[in-house]
């Protein structure tokens, strides 16, 4: 019996060594970055105040600048724009009339949301 209980303790010694080398291994291939805070230009923070005065998402903004949402949303705050949750609406109430008509015939909320290229919530929405 006491030799189960030693060869259990080596396997155990040597799973602990093996994992402990995994782990410094790991951590050499770890590459640190480096993340400098940099202040975003004027010419930049201009075309996010414009592009989100034109109804473009801050999601969409990050995105196409290469920076983080919330940095576009604080960019935005700092300079006096008003950040809601639902920017743009996206659908008109002519938009709105046609899906409830539509429902009422028959067709799946799936399918008007891909008709007007929406999610099916917004269509939900839209019937209430």
């Amino acid at each position: 019996m006491l030799h189960v209980y030693l060869q259990i303790a080596r396997r155990c010694v040597d799973l602990h060594a093996l994992l402990g080398t995994a782990l410094s291994e790991r951590n050499t291939q770890r590459q640190l970055v480096d993340v400098k805070q940099v202040a975003l230009p004027r010419a930049t923070i201009q075309a996010l105040i414009d592009g989100y005065h034109a109804g473009e998402s801050t999601y969409r903004l990050a995105e196409r600048f290469g920076i983080l949402r919330n940095t576009v949303r604080d960019a935005l705050r700092r300079h006096g724009v008003a950040v809601s949750g639902a920017k743009v609406q996206l659908l008109s109430e002519d938009d709105k009339a046609e899906i409830r008509e539509r429902r009422q015939l028959g067709e799946t909320i799936a399918a008007l949301a891909y008709d007007f290229a929406v999610s099916p919530i917004t269509i939900r929405r839209a019937l209430r």
